[in-house]
């Protein structure tokens, strides 16, 4: 129904967050991740999943689009709640998720409060090949595709900086400029700044 809400941040707790959007609050279920993006008395973006049951109506934001196409997925599987996908969330940040699953992990998704070994491996079973299949966008916590920051990395680096230094500099990059930067702009910054 919502595809995000813009507004401003009024309150702010690890598994919630209130919007303000012209004097109405809309409360929304966040994870972890989503928490440590937003900030309270900001203004912010917020994509959304409605849930609607006969017992209830819940609103879920996410900081990031990645995060809400992930949760989608999640809670896809036989077996995964709304909770429990949003506790999964909490516990690993998309890319690792999305690693995890699609490298077969599930000794590291069971370490998940309240996954066990049978939920592990349906998530393995019926999101692995969908999520490869589909391209998956990979994005870190900051938004940005984990492949565009790995592509910049390895221009850094056969211009003669460590990966090590490399990475710290892109991330700073992206702290102080956001990240709707080009492959370009990431690496001419990077060598400036580095």
């Amino acid at each position: 129904m919502f595809a995000y809400l813009n507004g401003k941040i009024t309150k702010r707790e690890p598994s919630l967050a209130v919007l303000d959007i012209n004097g109405v609050g809309y409360e929304l279920k966040i994870s972890l991740q989503t928490y440590s993006i937003i900030q309270e008395g900001q203004p912010s973006k917020l994509f959304t999943y409605l849930s609607v049951t006969q017992d209830s109506q819940e609103l879920f934001g996410f900081a990031t689009e990645s995060e809400k196409k992930m949760f989608l997925q999640l809670i896809s599987v036989s077996g995964v709640g709304r909770n429990t996908a949003l506790v999964m969330l909490s516990a690993m940040t998309v890319s690792e998720l999305a690693d995890a699953i699609i490298n077969n992990q599930t000794s590291i998704i069971q370490k998940i409060k309240g996954i066990g070994k049978k939920t592990s491996e349906r998530l393995v079973l019926d999101l692995r090949d969908k999520l490869a299949k589909e391209g998956f966008q990979l994005q870190d916590e900051n938004g940005m595709s984990s492949a565009l920051k790995e592509q910049a990395s390895n221009a850094l680096t056969s211009l003669g900086l460590s990966k090590l230094v490399a990475d710290r500099t892109i991330n700073a990059i992206l702290k102080k400029y956001g990240t709707d930067l080009s492959l370009e702009e990431l690496i001419t910054y990077s060598l400036q700044e580095g």
